[in-house]
């Protein structure tokens, strides 16, 4: 519930990404990382993990396949 609420921000433009510890903390697995990196992309947000200390920026083609 909290991520979908931080995407409406970056959809609204009240926000231009988010800023996680850990991909880990947000997501169950791979997949999971993988769908709300894609969501968040599909409304011109980016995905920030300090762990991995690089905004993580996957090339998503088919916006359909994240449920957005």
């Amino acid at each position: 519930q909290h991520f979908a609420h931080m995407v409406e921000l970056v959809r609204r433009g009240k926000a231009d990404g988010i800023i996680v510890a850990s991909m880990m903390c947000i997501s169950r697995d791979i997949p999971d990382a993988f769908k709300k990196i894609g969501q968040l992309k599909v409304v011109g947000g980016v995905m920030v993990s300090v762990d991995d200390g690089d905004d993580l920026d996957m090339d998503i083609k088919e916006v359909g396949v994240y449920g957005c």
